[in-house]
């Protein structure tokens, strides 16, 4: 099948899944009232669904597993860690529902973070060296683990830290995926470019909803859902195609 087949297959299911999910899950909250209520120091002035992060979730995931069954050659690399990225993807989801829902300390959202960070560095998805410019890849010893841990738990977050204006999260994350896709494309990587591909799709059809005035928020549960997209990228994309292109590109794209 074509790439450029494939990669518009996978932004069409993303968004597909979130246009069909998102109004459920907002229903869903004005139901139950799992609402964000206005208040002091907040700018909307209704209450407002903060749970339909969880079509993004649904966005990159459900993408990567039809692609997963429909395209093994293309996602073999990506299939042979499968089990620990769907772990830690569904780990990082509930983690953001029940903090959307109960809103937590940092002490448990730490701690599950790095019980996945760990995860996925044991698993074999880590940083093994540091690579510096003009002079290559520097081994990284008994830091590697601490090193992985920290560099995951900067990414998981940086999403949820952006998350303070209608529609900034989501537009500047598109962005990063449009990096992500030029990239992972150049250096061969299908399965970054078409996990990229799907959330980018999911996001363009979540701003439609989140642009200002927002009718619903992203809640944890979409920003540490995108943020751990982006954390296992940067993490598995060394290790496959170990380039400065392949480490640098994502740390690019989320310094905006």
């Amino acid at each position: 099948m074509n790439e450029l087949t494939v990669l518009l297959g996978v932004m069409a299911l993303g968004a597909l899944t979130v246009q069909m999910t998102l109004p459920a899950i907002a229903a869903l909250c004005f139901r139950r009232n799992w609402l964000d209520n206005p208040r002091a120091g907040k700018v909307h002035k209704h209450p407002t669904p903060r749970l339909t992060g969880v079509s993004i979730y649904l966005g990159i995931w459900l993408p990567l597993l039809v692609a997963s069954i429909l395209l093994p050659d293309a996602m073999r690399e990506f299939n042979t860690h499968a089990g620990v990225f769907w772990i830690g993807g569904f780990a990082i989801i509930l983690l953001g529902v029940v903090d959307d829902l109960h809103p937590l300390t940092s002490i448990p959202k730490l701690a599950v973070q790095i019980a996945v960070g760990s995860m996925l560095y044991w698993a074999g998805i880590g940083f093994d060296r540091l690579w510096i410019p003009f002079v290559g890849g520097l081994p990284l010893g008994l830091s590697a683990w601490p090193v992985t841990l920290l560099w995951f738990l900067i990414v998981v977050n940086a999403v949820n830290i952006i998350d303070g204006l209608d529609g900034l999260a989501a537009s500047t994350t598109a962005i990063g995926c449009v990096s992500l896709i030029w990239v992972s494309w150049d250096i061969q990587l299908p399965a970054v470019w078409i996990g990229a591909g799907a959330l980018l799709g999911g996001l363009v059809i979540f701003l439609r909803y989140n642009r200002p005035p927002a009718k619903v928020f992203m809640g944890d549960s979409g920003s540490l859902s995108i943020g751990y997209f982006f954390a296992m990228v940067a993490l598995f994309a060394p290790i496959k195609r170990f380039t400065a292109l392949a480490f640098f590109v994502p740390i690019l794209a989320l310094l905006l």
